[in-house]
């Protein structure tokens, strides 16, 4: 029998979609371009760049 995961999405189960993350604003995050991390935007000052904690992209 055919189960939809969608049934299951944000309910806490043991499905592939729940992460644990939850954010109100997801405007507040950035993926990274090479490993898709994601990481909390933060203001930056001039002359600072981000960098990926797992694939140290820029």
């Amino acid at each position: 029998m055919y189960e939809d995961p969608a049934r299951y999405a944000g309910t806490g189960g043991n499905d592939a979609m729940t992460t644990g993350l939850h954010y109100e604003n997801l405007d507040s995050l950035i993926a990274c371009p090479h490993c898709d991390l994601l990481h909390e935007l933060e203001e930056l000052r001039p002359g600072q760049r981000a960098k990926c904690s797992r694939s140290h992209t820029t």
